[in-house]
C-alpha cells in the first residue's frame, strides 16, 4: 500500500442539546455593595440548572438596576443569546431581577414571549395567567348553548 497517496478522513460526532434544556442564566443587584449576593444566586441556580438537566448557555450579571432593564447590559447579552437561538429558557432568582415595575419589564418579558423561551424563576409561575382577558364564549341573550 503507498502511504503517499493514502487519504484519511477525521470524523467528529458532537452531541446536541435540545434547545429547550440550553439555558441562560441572569441575576442582578441593586447596588455594587450587593454583587456578593447576587454571585451566590448565580452559583446556586448553575447547581439547580445541573440537577435539572440543563446546560448553561452563559451567564449574564447587572450591578446595579439603576437603568430600565431593557438598557442594562446583562439583560441585553441575555436577549441576543435568545434572539440567536443559543438559549431555549432563561432563568433568574425572580422576576424582580428584571425589575419592581410590571410596565418596565414587559418589553424583556414580551421579547421571551416572541422568543418562544421558558422563563425559570420562583415567582414565573404568575407568567401562566392571562395578561388579558380572554373573548367570551357566552352568547348575547343568555343563550347558554
Amino acid at each position: 500500500m503507498d502511504k503517499k497517496n493514502m487519504k484519511v478522513a477525521v470524523y467528529f460526532r458532537t452531541a446536541t442539546v435540545p434547545i429547550e434544556q440550553k439555558v441562560w442564566l441572569y441575576a442582578s443587584s441593586k447596588s455594587s455593595e450587593q454583587a456578593e449576593w447576587r454571585d451566590l444566586s448565580v452559583e446556586a441556580m448553575k447547581h439547580t440548572a445541573q440537577q435539572n438537566g440543563l446546560v448553561i448557555a452563559g451567564v449574564s450579571t447587572d450591578s446595579s438596576r439603576q437603568l430600565p432593564p431593557m438598557e442594562r447590559p446583562g439583560v441585553q447579552e441575555m436577549l441576543v443569546a435568545v434572539r440567536e437561538g443559543r438559549a431555549g429558557a432563561v432563568m433568574m432568582p425572580s422576576l424582580h431581577h428584571l425589575g419592581r415595575d410590571f410596565d418596565a419589564i414587559l418589553p424583556v418579558l414580551a421579547e421571551f414571549q416572541k422568543q418562544k423561551v421558558r422563563i425559570h424563576a420562583k415567582d414565573a409561575s404568575a407568567l401562566s395567567l392571562p395578561l388579558s382577558p380572554k373573548p367570551s364564549t357566552r352568547r348575547k341573550g343568555g343563550d347558554a348553548r
